[in-house]
């Protein structure tokens, strides 16, 4: 009876720590899996839709999507809206150049207070805010003025106007609760700076409204990936059997800039991968593609979008080809495995069961070197983000899938502004006179 006694604990307590252990094992496997579902795209692939926010830069440019090694200058952006195009000129025709020099004049006699305002700077005290705040209420004064006295056939100077006096009145209440977030430590939030992007963009007779209102999909390999941006301009498709849709004009993503990034104010070169997070990179490439159908540039397979960094924008361009946009969708990510090329050119004329054809010749073709070829892809990329200048810039100047930019312009900096409001008046009176027509 003792020895029963005593060996029944022991079975007791070797039982319990098997249990102990199947339960530490049970657990560790549960968050490994949980771990494992938050990190891994295909997760959400296999539940039959994606989400753009969980793309990457490397997922992106393993469908071809690849950043330009450096940002272009803001006239580049009229040569990637002009070129292969019949609706859109530059400069304008007569009566539109007009129209489109008064606007650009009115606006810098208005703005002749200058007001420049940079956040970080170490100047945050009421004087200087103060100081600000009246160059503001010069400014409102200064349009209210050109508002009293309307002159003829200033439609699009008054719609302008009314704008700009939405923006500084929107500014002013900007400056104060900055004030109070400074002298408290807090931070800005997110959806102020959406806003006041907003307004500023809308002085320049652009639609701006919520992303939300839109969402854009494509179908890749059969797995629906959708996208909401922060903010999209828009344009009214204006045949009669379009009636009440809408072209998209730029998709806006609203990001936060990296840590200690001393890139926006240097004034000759900027490099976005050194300036935003990789993964915001690789979430605005997928939005400009997945806009790029209804985009109102689709015609010459163009795409605009802008990263909004607190009160700098960055104005992007996608340019692809409808062959390795349709490849996209049929292969994803085998695009560049199986290493399909594109060039931009004009030969996008074929149709879909065409470039399907072609496309799967191709896949035969590379069929036995498919695993040769990822492992040279993924090389490529690194020696790509490596080489930085002159090496990757032959490599994408002319290459489907190049989404061009430019420095960041500070819209709450004067000069800034002079900068870039020729081409946004300009943007905004060719979509004027598209709507009308």
């Amino acid at each position: 009876m003792e020895d029963c006694g005593s060996t029944s604990p022991s079975r007791f307590a070797a039982k319990k720590r098997r249990v102990s252990r199947d339960a530490i094992n049970t657990e560790r496997k549960r968050r490994e899996s949980s771990s494992s579902d938050t990190d891994n795209i295909h997760s959400t692939e296999s539940c039959g839709e994606v989400q753009v926010s969980v793309w990457t830069l490397q997922r992106a440019e393993m469908y071809g999507l690849c950043y330009s090694p450096e940002s272009s200058e803001i006239s580049k952006f009229y040569e990637l809206c002009t070129k292969n195009n019949s609706i859109f000129k530059y400069p304008l025709t007569d009566d539109r150049q007009q129209i489109l020099d008064s606007l650009v004049s009115q606006a810098g006699k208005i703005d002749r207070p200058g007001i420049t305002w940079k956040e970080g700077e170490q100047w945050k005290t009421w004087s200087r805010v103060r100081s600000v705040l009246e160059k503001c209420e010069k400014t409102l004064k200064s349009i209210d003025n050109e508002l009293n006295c309307p002159r003829q056939n200033s439609k699009l100077l008054l719609l302008s106007q009314s704008a700009m006096r939405s923006f500084y009145m929107f500014l002013r209440e900007f400056l104060i609760q900055s004030n109070r977030d400074f002298a408290n430590e807090k931070s800005i939030p997110k959806q102020t700076y959406s806003a006041l992007c907003c307004k500023f963009l809308e002085i320049f007779l652009l639609n701006v409204r919520s992303g939300s209102m839109d969402t854009s999909s494509m179908m890749i390999t059969g797995v629906r990936n959708s996208n909401v941006p922060d903010l999209r301009i828009s344009t009214p498709v204006s045949t009669i059997s379009s009636f009440g849709r809408s072209a998209s004009v730029a998709v806006i993503r609203v990001v936060e800039v990296e840590p200690h990034c001393d890139e926006l104010d240097d004034k000759d070169v900027f490099h976005i991968t050194r300036a935003v997070n990789h993964k915001v990179l690789g979430q605005h490439a997928g939005e400009l593609l997945l806009d790029l159908r209804t985009s109102f540039l689709a015609d010459i397979g163009a795409m605009f979008g802008v990263l909004c960094m607190k009160t700098s924008l960055v104005f992007t361009c996608l340019k692809m080809s409808w062959k390795h946009y349709e490849s996209i969708k049929k292969y994803g990510e085998d695009v560049t495995i199986k290493g399909m090329t594109f060039d931009d050119d004009d030969g996008d004329d074929t149709d879909e069961g065409e470039e399907g054809e072609e496309c799967k010749k191709e896949e035969n073709e590379m069929e036995k070197e498919g695993k040769r070829k990822n492992r040279v892809k993924v090389k490529e990329l690194e020696q790509l983000k490596a080489a930085g200048n002159q090496g990757k810039e032959d490599t994408t100047k002319d290459r489907s899938g190049t989404i061009f930019y430019t420095r960041p312009y500070n819209f709450l900096v004067k000069d800034d502004r002079k900068q870039i409001m020729e081409f946004l008046f300009w943007l905004g009176v060719q979509l004027e006179t598209l709507e009308h027509n």
